[in-house]
């Protein structure tokens, strides 16, 4: 895969986010989250295409400080999301427990390591199979409670992306562990693989957005009636 291929694959998330920004005033608040998340996968997309292109992330190896960084504010707002449909819209303790317990997580991982830039692999681990866990169940919430299909369900759709793309982060996580990244004609390969993946989600995301419904349209009580 060439850089070119690679760079394009990675900003296809802007499709979503210029979706995001357009419809951002007319979506219900209990997608919004979601909405930020997209847009800090922007963000952070652009910013790594920048300091690629300019080579200064290699001189100020500030690569996987903006990746540590934005693994956990991806958690968090994955949390604050699917907390709105599913499992932990009835035990809000839970969500508290999990964003905390895997704040925790990635905090130690910086002491024990000594330094904030070197890849939080355990986060990584647990943070995706927890992800991936939420999606299904709230997968299964929607099954049991909608009538329309699932395939016209924005909520589906990107718990769907959800499950596609962080399982596939969790095993390559875990493969690094059992040294991958010795093996540099497989780490290519998986490399090349998480791109198309990613395009995969970002194209399921601007597809969830765009069935978003609309906000619910403000009725002034009529006093007199």
């Amino acid at each position: 895969m060439t850089p070119l291929l690679a760079n394009i694959l990675s900003l296809s998330i802007c499709i979503a986010g210029i979706i995001a920004v357009a419809r951002f005033d007319k979506i219900s608040k209990i997608y919004q989250p979601f909405l930020y998340l997209v847009l800090v996968c922007c963000l952070y997309e652009i910013a790594d295409s920048i300091l690629l292109a300019t080579g200064i992330g290699s001189k100020m190896n500030i690569y996987n400080i903006i990746d540590n960084i934005y693994n956990l504010l991806l958690f968090l707002l994955t949390l604050s999301f699917l907390k709105n449909f599913a499992h932990f819209k009835r035990y809000e303790l839970t969500y508290g427990l999990a964003a905390i317990s895997l704040s925790i997580v990635w905090v130690i991982e910086i002491f024990t390591s000594g330094q904030i830039y070197d890849t939080h692999i355990y986060f990584s681990i647990i943070s995706s199979f927890v992800i991936v866990l939420l999606s299904i169940n709230t997968i299964n919430i929607l099954i049991a409670t909608i009538n329309r299909r699932l395939i016209a369900d924005p909520i589906f759709i990107i718990c769907l992306a959800f499950i596609i793309k962080f399982t596939y982060n969790a095993l390559v996580a875990v493969f690094w562990l059992y040294g991958l990244n010795k093996n540099r004609e497989l780490l290519v390969a998986v490399v090349s693989i998480i791109f198309y993946i990613s395009f995969i989600a970002n194209i399921l995301y601007a597809i969830a957005i765009l069935m978003m419904p609309k906000k619910e349209p403000y009725r002034r009580m009529n006093v007199y009636t």
